[in-house]
This record gives structure tokens, sequence and C-alpha cells, in this order.
């Protein structure tokens, strides 16, 4: 008789199931909230590469100030997600020069992140997307920015690691295949 009783007593199965389901809930949303967070981080990224390619590849001359502007325009354009030890930002000049992609120039800046261009360094030659062509002494300007995405509540819902985005630009207003003003400034 008291197994019976015990079976058939529902005085505290609300709360049974809510224990039951109490971790599965937590988990949905403490995983929607990073998912929402590395979206909009995402979103972040591609914005500040398309502004800083689009910033360089409109100038009708580029000076080294100028690259060096753009680059402080990086922490108003990632915040408030920016932390300088988080973002890297790599500006390239790539052109055709007859025998190749040469990557005429390049310039980092944006942060401290250490992370190397993906298409090369300064004075070698560009490893461009496939069915990327320039004609002879056409150039592009390519915009390039890291992050290092940390999860913020602990658990790591999404992959932590580094996030890139890539721009390629045709410059509007003539050749930006070198920089004036350079003040032997090299590579990054």
């Amino acid at each position: 008789m008291n197994l019976f009783r015990f079976i058939s007593d529902n005085k505290a199965i609300a709360a049974i199931e809510f224990a039951l389901i109490a971790p599965v809930i937590f988990v949905l949303f403490l995983g929607g909230f990073e998912l929402t967070r590395y979206v909009l981080i995402y979103q972040k990224i591609s914005k500040t590469t398309s502004s800083m390619s689009d910033l360089i590849s409109r100038s009708p001359e580029l000076y080294e100030a100028d690259i060096a502007n753009s680059f402080n325009a990086v922490q108003h354009l990632l915040a408030p997600y920016y932390e300088a030890g988080d973002v890297k930002v790599i500006m390239t000049s790539v052109m055709d020069n007859g025998t190749g992609n040469y990557i005429n120039w390049q310039r980092c800046g944006g942060g401290t992140l250490n992370v190397q261009s993906e298409l090369g360094l300064q004075g070698q030659y560009a490893t461009l997307p496939s069915g990327f062509d320039l004609k002879l002494n056409e150039d592009t300007i390519v915009a390039e920015v890291f992050l290092q995405y940390k999860s913020i509540i602990g658990l790591d819902f999404t992959a932590s690691g580094i996030i890139s985005k890539v721009r390629y630009n045709k410059p509007r207003l003539g050749a930006l295949t070198n920089i004036k003003n350079n003040a032997g400034v090299t590579g990054c």
C-alpha cells in the first residue's frame, strides 16, 4: 500500500520537472547569448574590413599619414569589442608587374595581435584567391582584419580563435603602388 501511495502522489511533480529542464534552458540561454555576440563581432569585423579598404582605395595618392590615420579608426569601428592585443589590420597593395602578383607595400596597425598576412609579405609575390586575376600593371588594395575571439561566459559554446575577413578594392583615382613620405617605413 505504501508503494501505491508513493507512485500516485503528484505533489512535487512540478519541482522535479523544473529541476530536470532548468539546466537545459540555462545552457540554451548561454549558447544563444554567445552566438549572438559572435555574430555581432563578425559583422563589426566585416564593416571594419570594408571601411579600411574603402578609405585607402579612394585616395588619389597615398601618404604614410593617411594609412596611420585610417588605423586610428579601427578602435571606433570595432567598439565595444576592441582590445588592442586582440586585433590586427593589414593593408596591402598588390600589382601584376608582368611576372606575377607582387606585393608593393604592406602596413599593419589597429592592434598588436600576432598574425601574418594571408597574402604574403612585402616584396614577395602575393597568394590571391583562385580566379582573382589582375591585368598587367593593374593594382588592388587589400584589407585584412583579424580578431582573437574569446568567449566571455567561460564556456566555449563557439569556437574560440581568430576571426578574419579580407576585402579587395580597386583604387578609384589611379594606381596606389607606392606610399609618399614613408620615411623609410617598410612592411609591417
